[in-house]
Protein backbone atom coordinates (compact mmCIF):
# COMPACT_ATOMS: atom_id res chain seq x y z
CA UNK A 1 0.00 0.00 0.00
CA UNK A 2 0.94 3.36 -0.93
CA UNK A 3 1.76 6.24 1.63
CA UNK A 4 0.13 8.70 0.53
CA UNK A 5 1.66 12.18 2.17
CA UNK A 6 -0.17 15.77 1.56
CA UNK A 7 2.14 19.03 2.06
CA UNK A 8 0.17 22.31 1.93
CA UNK A 9 2.43 25.16 2.30
CA UNK A 10 0.30 28.12 4.17
CA UNK A 11 0.89 31.74 3.65
CA UNK A 12 -0.76 34.27 4.98
CA UNK A 13 -0.79 38.62 4.92
CA UNK A 14 -0.81 39.97 8.16
CA UNK A 15 -0.55 43.38 9.70
CA UNK A 16 -1.91 44.95 13.33
CA UNK A 17 -4.73 45.60 12.13
CA UNK A 18 -5.96 42.72 9.61
CA UNK A 19 -4.73 39.30 8.11
CA UNK A 20 -5.83 37.44 5.18
CA UNK A 21 -5.18 34.33 3.63
CA UNK A 22 -3.11 34.77 0.31
CA UNK A 23 -2.28 31.39 -0.97
CA UNK A 24 -2.39 27.72 0.25
CA UNK A 25 -0.44 25.16 -2.04
CA UNK A 26 -1.41 21.46 -1.88
CA UNK A 27 1.30 18.40 -2.83
CA UNK A 28 0.32 15.23 -2.77
CA UNK A 29 2.26 12.01 -3.50
CA UNK A 30 3.05 8.49 -2.89
CA UNK A 31 6.22 8.87 -0.67
CA UNK A 32 6.31 9.71 2.56
CA UNK A 33 7.64 13.56 2.57
CA UNK A 34 8.46 16.56 4.96
CA UNK A 35 9.48 19.91 4.10
CA UNK A 36 10.89 22.49 7.04
CA UNK A 37 13.01 25.33 5.63
CA UNK A 38 11.93 28.22 3.40
CA UNK A 39 13.60 31.60 2.30
CA UNK A 40 11.80 34.24 -0.31
CA UNK A 41 13.79 35.30 -3.15
CA UNK A 42 13.85 39.60 -4.43
CA UNK A 43 10.42 38.71 -6.58
CA UNK A 44 8.32 37.72 -3.22
CA UNK A 45 8.67 34.02 -4.96
CA UNK A 46 9.73 31.13 -2.61
CA UNK A 47 12.58 28.24 -1.97
CA UNK A 48 11.70 25.25 -0.23
CA UNK A 49 12.86 21.98 1.05
CA UNK A 50 10.99 19.11 -0.52
CA UNK A 51 12.07 15.84 1.44
CA UNK A 52 11.81 12.06 2.19
CA UNK A 53 11.76 11.30 5.46
CA UNK A 54 14.40 9.74 6.64
CA UNK A 55 14.83 6.00 6.80
CA UNK A 56 17.61 5.84 9.97
CA UNK A 57 16.12 8.31 12.02
CA UNK A 58 12.84 9.55 12.79
CA UNK A 59 12.24 13.21 11.67
CA UNK A 60 15.34 13.90 9.85
CA UNK A 61 15.38 15.09 6.54
CA UNK A 62 16.33 12.82 3.93
CA UNK A 63 16.60 12.74 0.10
CA UNK A 64 15.81 16.59 -0.21
CA UNK A 65 15.26 18.61 -3.88
CA UNK A 66 14.64 22.17 -3.87
CA UNK A 67 10.82 23.66 -5.15
CA UNK A 68 10.41 27.45 -6.25
CA UNK A 69 7.07 28.63 -5.62
CA UNK A 70 5.42 31.61 -6.79
CA UNK A 71 3.57 34.48 -5.05
CA UNK A 72 0.03 32.77 -5.86
CA UNK A 73 1.23 29.24 -4.96
CA UNK A 74 2.05 27.69 -7.90
CA UNK A 75 5.32 25.54 -8.49
CA UNK A 76 7.62 27.64 -11.11
CA UNK A 77 10.91 25.22 -10.87
CA UNK A 78 12.18 22.83 -9.10
CA UNK A 79 16.28 21.39 -8.33
CA UNK A 80 17.81 17.79 -7.57
CA UNK A 81 21.16 17.38 -6.24
CA UNK A 82 21.61 14.01 -8.27
CA UNK A 83 24.19 15.79 -10.88
CA UNK A 84 26.08 17.49 -8.09
CA UNK A 85 26.54 14.23 -5.79
CA UNK A 86 25.53 10.30 -5.66
CA UNK A 87 24.55 10.57 -1.83
CA UNK A 88 21.18 11.38 -0.93
CA UNK A 89 21.13 15.18 0.23
CA UNK A 90 19.99 16.08 3.49
CA UNK A 91 18.79 19.81 3.37
CA UNK A 92 18.45 21.60 7.12
CA UNK A 93 17.96 25.30 6.12
CA UNK A 94 18.71 28.60 3.80
CA UNK A 95 20.67 31.63 4.00
CA UNK A 96 19.51 34.72 1.46
CA UNK A 97 22.76 37.22 1.57
CA UNK A 98 22.94 39.97 -1.29
CA UNK A 99 20.96 37.83 -3.91
CA UNK A 100 22.32 34.32 -3.26
CA UNK A 101 21.30 31.16 -1.60
CA UNK A 102 23.12 28.96 0.71
CA UNK A 103 22.22 25.78 1.46
CA UNK A 104 23.41 23.53 4.21
CA UNK A 105 22.81 20.16 5.85
CA UNK A 106 24.65 16.75 5.01
CA UNK A 107 25.18 14.12 2.87
CA UNK A 108 24.05 11.02 4.04
CA UNK A 109 25.70 7.35 3.34
CA UNK A 110 23.42 4.27 2.71
CA UNK A 111 25.99 1.55 3.34
CA UNK A 112 27.39 3.02 6.64
CA UNK A 113 24.51 5.82 7.60
CA UNK A 114 27.20 8.20 8.18
CA UNK A 115 26.35 12.13 7.30
CA UNK A 116 28.80 14.66 6.09
CA UNK A 117 28.31 18.42 6.54
CA UNK A 118 27.81 20.75 3.43
CA UNK A 119 27.52 23.94 2.32
CA UNK A 120 26.50 25.06 -1.10
CA UNK A 121 25.74 28.69 -2.82
CA UNK A 122 23.77 29.27 -6.07
CA UNK A 123 21.59 32.19 -7.28
CA UNK A 124 17.80 32.68 -7.62
CA UNK A 125 18.13 31.04 -11.16
CA UNK A 126 19.44 27.69 -9.63
CA UNK A 127 23.40 28.18 -10.88
CA UNK A 128 25.64 27.21 -8.52
CA UNK A 129 28.73 28.84 -7.22
CA UNK A 130 30.16 25.80 -5.32
CA UNK A 131 28.88 22.79 -3.10
CA UNK A 132 31.51 21.94 -0.33
CA UNK A 133 31.60 18.71 1.63
CA UNK A 134 33.20 18.97 4.44
CA UNK A 135 34.54 15.77 5.30
CA UNK A 136 37.31 16.30 7.06
CA UNK A 137 34.85 17.48 10.21
CA UNK A 138 33.77 15.23 12.70
CA UNK A 139 32.85 12.33 11.88
CA UNK A 140 28.65 11.76 11.69
CA UNK A 141 27.43 15.46 11.82
CA UNK A 142 25.79 18.04 10.15
CA UNK A 143 24.85 21.52 10.00
CA UNK A 144 21.50 22.58 11.56
CA UNK A 145 21.29 26.77 11.12
CA UNK A 146 23.08 29.72 10.33
CA UNK A 147 22.73 33.12 9.51
CA UNK A 148 24.84 35.98 8.33
CA UNK A 149 26.81 37.97 11.11
CA UNK A 150 27.57 41.38 10.75
CA UNK A 151 31.14 41.42 9.05
CA UNK A 152 28.96 39.56 6.36
CA UNK A 153 30.65 36.09 6.90
CA UNK A 154 28.61 33.21 7.51
CA UNK A 155 27.64 31.44 11.44
CA UNK A 156 26.86 27.91 10.84
CA UNK A 157 25.86 25.56 14.26
CA UNK A 158 26.07 21.67 13.86
CA UNK A 159 25.85 18.61 15.68
CA UNK A 160 27.42 15.47 16.11
CA UNK A 161 24.44 12.79 15.86
CA UNK A 162 26.05 10.20 18.03
CA UNK A 163 26.34 12.90 21.20
CA UNK A 164 24.03 15.52 19.85
CA UNK A 165 26.93 18.00 21.11
CA UNK A 166 27.40 21.24 19.36
CA UNK A 167 30.07 22.70 17.44
CA UNK A 168 30.14 26.21 15.55
CA UNK A 169 32.00 27.18 11.97
CA UNK A 170 32.68 30.81 10.74
CA UNK A 171 32.76 31.02 7.13
CA UNK A 172 33.72 33.56 4.37
CA UNK A 173 30.88 33.88 1.51
CA UNK A 174 33.13 32.03 -0.95
CA UNK A 175 32.96 28.99 1.70
CA UNK A 176 36.41 29.42 3.39
CA UNK A 177 36.49 28.56 6.88
CA UNK A 178 37.85 31.43 9.45
CA UNK A 179 37.34 30.20 12.67
CA UNK A 180 35.31 27.31 14.36
CA UNK A 181 35.03 25.62 17.78
CA UNK A 182 34.82 21.28 18.54
CA UNK A 183 32.35 19.73 20.06
CA UNK A 184 30.90 20.96 23.01
CA UNK A 185 28.25 19.58 25.98
CA UNK A 186 25.62 21.71 24.76
CA UNK A 187 22.44 20.19 23.41
CA UNK A 188 19.08 20.70 22.78
CA UNK A 189 17.44 23.07 19.72
CA UNK A 190 20.63 25.51 20.22
CA UNK A 191 19.95 28.98 18.88
CA UNK A 192 22.97 31.94 18.43
CA UNK A 193 22.40 35.50 18.60
CA UNK A 194 25.16 38.16 17.71
CA UNK A 195 25.70 41.18 20.19
CA UNK A 196 28.46 43.51 18.41
CA UNK A 197 28.68 45.57 21.24
CA UNK A 198 29.73 42.57 23.39
CA UNK A 199 31.80 41.42 20.19
CA UNK A 200 30.74 38.16 19.93
CA UNK A 201 27.91 35.58 20.51
CA UNK A 202 25.23 34.25 22.69
CA UNK A 203 24.50 30.95 22.98
CA UNK A 204 20.94 29.24 23.97
CA UNK A 205 19.74 26.06 24.88
CA UNK A 206 16.83 24.82 27.15
CA UNK A 207 17.92 27.56 30.18
CA UNK A 208 21.89 27.09 29.12
CA UNK A 209 23.43 29.88 28.01
CA UNK A 210 27.17 30.19 26.56
CA UNK A 211 29.04 33.53 25.56
CA UNK A 212 31.64 33.56 22.59
CA UNK A 213 34.03 36.22 21.16
CA UNK A 214 34.34 36.76 17.55
CA UNK A 215 37.05 34.19 17.35
CA UNK A 216 34.80 31.90 18.70
CA UNK A 217 36.83 31.62 21.78
CA UNK A 218 34.12 30.56 24.81
CA UNK A 219 34.24 33.90 27.20
CA UNK A 220 33.46 33.28 31.02
CA UNK A 221 30.13 34.12 31.91
CA UNK A 222 27.73 33.96 34.71
CA UNK A 223 24.34 33.46 33.95
CA UNK A 224 21.66 33.05 36.09
CA UNK A 225 19.21 30.37 35.32
CA UNK A 226 15.56 30.65 35.38
CA UNK A 227 14.45 26.88 35.65
CA UNK A 228 10.90 27.32 34.61
CA UNK A 229 12.00 28.91 30.83
CA UNK A 230 13.01 27.09 28.45
CA UNK A 231 14.77 29.14 25.26
CA UNK A 232 13.79 27.79 22.02
CA UNK A 233 14.45 30.52 19.37
CA UNK A 234 16.17 34.37 19.33
CA UNK A 235 16.57 37.56 17.22
CA UNK A 236 18.38 40.46 17.61
CA UNK A 237 16.29 43.50 18.23
CA UNK A 238 18.99 46.28 18.24
CA UNK A 239 22.79 45.69 18.38
CA UNK A 240 22.40 45.46 22.21
CA UNK A 241 19.08 43.93 22.70
CA UNK A 242 17.23 40.68 21.46
CA UNK A 243 14.13 38.83 21.85
CA UNK A 244 13.98 35.45 23.13
CA UNK A 245 11.27 32.90 22.31
CA UNK A 246 10.32 29.63 25.00
CA UNK A 247 8.09 27.94 26.76
CA UNK A 248 7.38 28.34 30.46
CA UNK A 249 7.10 25.33 32.63
CA UNK A 250 4.66 25.59 35.31
CA UNK A 251 3.37 23.19 37.56
CA UNK A 252 -0.04 23.18 39.31
CA UNK A 253 0.38 20.23 41.66
CA UNK A 254 -1.54 17.09 39.64
CA UNK A 255 -1.26 19.17 36.29
CA UNK A 256 1.86 20.55 34.68
CA UNK A 257 1.53 22.32 31.58
CA UNK A 258 3.51 24.91 29.39
CA UNK A 259 3.14 28.18 28.27
CA UNK A 260 4.72 29.83 25.52
CA UNK A 261 6.23 33.31 26.53
CA UNK A 262 8.83 35.47 25.43
CA UNK A 263 11.32 37.98 27.34
CA UNK A 264 14.03 40.59 26.17
CA UNK A 265 17.47 41.09 27.29
CA UNK A 266 20.07 43.48 26.92
CA UNK A 267 23.37 42.50 25.73
CA UNK A 268 24.51 41.93 29.17
CA UNK A 269 21.75 39.53 29.53
CA UNK A 270 19.54 41.51 31.43
CA UNK A 271 16.01 40.85 31.49
CA UNK A 272 14.42 43.95 29.89
CA UNK A 273 11.17 42.70 30.01
CA UNK A 274 9.23 39.06 29.79
CA UNK A 275 5.79 38.20 28.53
CA UNK A 276 3.58 34.82 29.04
CA UNK A 277 0.69 33.98 26.99
CA UNK A 278 -2.17 31.74 28.88
CA UNK A 279 -3.56 29.51 26.54
CA UNK A 280 -7.23 30.09 26.92
CA UNK A 281 -8.72 26.53 27.13
CA UNK A 282 -5.65 25.30 29.19
CA UNK A 283 -4.12 23.98 26.73
CA UNK A 284 -0.34 22.93 26.62
CA UNK A 285 1.56 26.00 23.97
CA UNK A 286 5.10 24.28 23.14
CA UNK A 287 8.04 25.62 20.75
CA UNK A 288 10.23 23.21 19.31
CA UNK A 289 11.74 24.07 16.33
CA UNK A 290 14.80 26.14 15.19
CA UNK A 291 13.61 30.68 15.59
CA UNK A 292 10.23 30.15 16.03
CA UNK A 293 10.13 34.14 15.99
CA UNK A 294 10.74 36.57 13.37
CA UNK A 295 10.27 39.98 11.99
CA UNK A 296 11.11 42.59 9.85
CA UNK A 297 9.78 45.60 11.41
CA UNK A 298 9.70 45.42 15.08
CA UNK A 299 5.94 46.98 15.37
CA UNK A 300 5.51 43.24 14.09
CA UNK A 301 6.97 40.52 16.05
CA UNK A 302 5.56 36.95 14.69
CA UNK A 303 5.65 34.31 17.56
CA UNK A 304 4.88 31.25 16.37
CA UNK A 305 4.31 27.89 18.25
CA UNK A 306 2.55 24.63 18.42
CA UNK A 307 -0.87 24.38 20.72
CA UNK A 308 -1.82 21.90 22.76
CA UNK A 309 0.95 19.62 22.23
CA UNK A 310 2.22 16.89 24.67
CA UNK A 311 5.42 17.77 25.24
CA UNK A 312 6.89 14.15 25.43
CA UNK A 313 5.57 13.85 21.61
CA UNK A 314 7.44 16.71 20.65
CA UNK A 315 9.59 15.22 17.91
CA UNK A 316 6.31 12.03 17.55
CA UNK A 317 2.82 11.60 17.60
CA UNK A 318 -0.11 11.87 19.77
CA UNK A 319 -3.78 10.80 19.18
CA UNK A 320 -4.94 14.54 20.11
CA UNK A 321 -5.45 17.93 18.77
CA UNK A 322 -3.54 20.78 17.76
CA UNK A 323 -3.36 23.63 16.26
CA UNK A 324 -0.62 26.18 14.98
CA UNK A 325 -0.31 29.12 17.05
CA UNK A 326 0.70 32.77 15.74
CA UNK A 327 0.87 36.11 17.88
CA UNK A 328 2.08 39.04 16.40
CA UNK A 329 3.13 41.98 18.91
CA UNK A 330 5.20 45.12 19.14
CA UNK A 331 8.59 45.60 20.58
CA UNK A 332 7.24 46.95 23.64
CA UNK A 333 4.71 43.95 24.42
CA UNK A 334 1.60 45.31 23.11
CA UNK A 335 -0.61 42.77 21.23
CA UNK A 336 -1.62 43.16 17.71
CA UNK A 337 -3.55 40.04 17.35
CA UNK A 338 -3.73 36.34 18.06
CA UNK A 339 -4.61 33.54 15.59
CA UNK A 340 -4.97 29.55 15.51
CA UNK A 341 -4.91 27.04 12.39
CA UNK A 342 -6.30 23.53 12.75
CA UNK A 343 -7.59 22.00 15.61
CA UNK A 344 -8.94 19.05 13.46
CA UNK A 345 -5.73 16.89 13.89
CA UNK A 346 -2.26 16.28 15.09
CA UNK A 347 -0.09 19.07 14.03
CA UNK A 348 3.22 20.93 14.87
CA UNK A 349 4.73 23.94 12.97
CA UNK A 350 8.15 23.60 11.71
CA UNK A 351 8.86 27.06 10.29
CA UNK A 352 8.19 30.38 10.61
CA UNK A 353 9.70 33.10 8.34
CA UNK A 354 8.43 36.82 8.16
CA UNK A 355 8.15 37.97 4.31
CA UNK A 356 8.64 41.13 2.66
CA UNK A 357 4.79 42.32 2.02
CA UNK A 358 4.60 42.22 5.73
CA UNK A 359 3.06 38.53 6.41
CA UNK A 360 4.50 35.03 7.14
CA UNK A 361 4.85 31.88 5.94
CA UNK A 362 4.45 28.98 8.25
CA UNK A 363 5.19 25.12 6.87
CA UNK A 364 4.56 21.73 9.38
CA UNK A 365 3.16 18.39 9.87
CA UNK A 366 -0.05 17.19 9.92
CA UNK A 367 -1.70 13.54 11.02
CA UNK A 368 -5.10 12.85 10.43
CA UNK A 369 -5.27 10.19 13.30
CA UNK A 370 -8.74 9.70 13.46
CA UNK A 371 -9.08 8.88 10.06
CA UNK A 372 -5.81 7.50 9.37
CA UNK A 373 -4.46 4.76 12.22
CA UNK A 374 -0.94 4.53 10.62
CA UNK A 375 1.25 7.31 11.91
CA UNK A 376 1.96 8.85 8.54
CA UNK A 377 2.76 12.68 8.85
CA UNK A 378 1.13 14.89 6.02
CA UNK A 379 2.39 18.27 5.74
CA UNK A 380 0.47 21.33 6.45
Amino acid sequence: MFKYITILFFAVMLSANCFSQTFDLLISTPIDESSHAVTEFEDGSFLINYCEASPHWFGHPFNCKLLKISQDGDIVDSLSFENLTAKPVSVEGFINHQNSIFIFGSLANYSDKINTPFLAKMDEAFNFEFFTVFDTLIADCYFESGFINQQGNLILIGKDFKTWNTFIYELTPSGKVLYSTTLMNFKGIVSVVEMPYRGGYYLLTDNNVKEFNYLLEEESFNFQRDFKFKFYGSKPLTDSTFIVLGTYNRDLGMEKRNNVGCKIFSDNFDALDSMEFLSPDYNNDITYYQNPVDFISRDSIFLSFTKNLNSQFGWGYGKRDHWYGLYNMKEDGSMNWQRYYGGDAYYILRSLMATRDGGAIMIGSRWDWRNNPIEERDIY
